[in-house]
């Protein structure tokens, strides 16, 4: 396991989103790790976390030194453990990746008092994708079998494969075990990209 000091986020610090580019310099460790807690929208357009010790919120690892440290304590407003002007708390918990588990700071709700809604999904990035008008869905393994989403009765939304993607850093194993066998998992490890079929669920 990689030693240093780590950082859990789960909104708009992640690659991609507005305030990624505190963190473009850092050295992402996982860009699929979770942690436990309940996250939330906010009228604010940014998520919040909850400790909660029962669920899973999902997110990415990344790597970082004091400097960069102080910088996301000014970004999510929390001005050190004694204060009670904190708008986010930092906390150390545990973080689980396909490369191991990691102990990481992770912001939490300190006084939030923008409306909150429930992500039940987990996943911020997952939510707001959702909220798309156009889908695409980049299928392997099983999740390729034409028969299997007409036996579901989910293949009028999978009719159009739009191209093949390909998926750089992942590996494809066979982690799940199941009584009819096993199924294909994306695992997280430096592979390979294999190319696969994107499809639109439009």
């Amino acid at each position: 396991m990689t030693k240093g000091m780590y950082v859990f986020v789960y909104g708009t610090l992640r690659w991609g989103e507005r305030n990624h580019p505190l963190l473009a310099h850092a050295e992402r460790i996982a860009e699929q790790a979770c942690t436990a807690g309940k996250i939330f929208t906010t009228c604010a357009d940014y998520p919040v976390l909850q400790e909660d010790t029962e669920s899973r919120t999902y997110g990415e690892l990344y790597r970082i030194d004091h400097a960069l440290l102080e910088q996301l304590d000014a970004l999510e407003g929390y001005e050190g453990p004694a204060s009670t002007n904190n708008l986010y708390e930092r906390v150390k918990q545990q973080v689980y990746t396909d490369k191991g588990e990691f102990t990481a700071f992770v912001y939490v709700t300190g006084k939030q008092t923008a409306k909150i809604k429930l992500i039940e999904e987990g996943d911020w990035l997952v939510h707001t994708y959702l909220q798309n008008e156009r889908l695409l869905y980049f299928a392997y393994g099983s999740c390729m079998d034409d028969l299997r989403f007409k036996k579901q009765q989910v293949d009028q939304h999978f009719q159009k494969v739009v191209g093949r993607g390909k998926l750089d850093g992942y590996t494809l194993r066979y982690t799940i075990n199941r009584l009819d066998g096993g199924r294909a998992d994306i695992v997280e490890e430096g592979g390979i990209g294999r190319r696969q079929s994107v499809r639109d669920c439009a």
